[in-house]
């Protein structure tokens, strides 16, 4: 997935919490959304590209949508999933 990266001079705070950038608190890239976020906002990991397999730092606006994806397709799976009657007697 290729996503556009918000270029760094071009915001100076958090994109989630908002506190400022300075020299003890850096910005970094969400790998999902690209927005600019603090380390805290960034500490959270998924598997974003199934065919990689790779941990990728995401934020957390983007971490609990895919948490909800996931849960879901979860649903949608086990409402799908037939799981017999193994209480019948033969």
């Amino acid at each position: 997935m290729n996503v556009g990266w918000v270029i760094n001079e071009s915001c100076g705070y958090c994109m989630c919490c908002g506190h400022d950038f300075s020299l003890i608190l850096w910005r970094h890239h969400c790998r999902s959304c690209g927005n600019l976020v603090c380390y805290s906002c960034l500490s959270m990991f998924y598997i974003k590209d199934y065919h990689d397999l790779s941990e990728q730092k995401v934020c957390v606006s983007c971490i609990s949508s895919v948490e909800e994806v996931q849960v879901m397709i979860m649903n949608e799976v086990d409402d799908d999933f037939d799981y017999g009657d193994n209480n019948e007697d033969e």
